[in-house]
């Protein structure tokens, strides 16, 4: 799923140029392919009990407040916020 984010992230930012409704829209789902990934690494506990599975490593605490995983998401959100807000400002511009 990050691979797939990665890419569309790269081919939104080659497409901000010519059609920034659609890339504005490629950076959103790019941002929620990526989210999982930084979900499972700072809430480990609360993303296991929803995805059921036989995880190799035991759990060892529900939340890692790893600087590096939050930095990622807090990216992701400035990433969404400001996407959404290009969306939305190119809207009332062509209207």
């Amino acid at each position: 799923m990050l691979s797939l984010g990665g890419l569309l992230f790269l081919l939104a930012a080659l497409l901000t140029f010519f059609l920034s409704r659609i890339a504005a829209a490629g950076i959103l789902i790019a941002c929620f392919r990526c989210l999982p990934l930084y979900l499972s690494l700072v809430a480990p506990g609360p993303f296991r009990s929803v995805l059921r599975g036989d995880y190799s490593v035991p759990l060892q605490a529900n939340f890692v407040w790893d600087w590096w995983s939050m930095s990622g998401l807090f990216a992701l959100a400035v990433t969404a916020y400001t996407s959404v807000l290009n969306f939305r400002s190119l809207g009332k511009i062509r209207s």
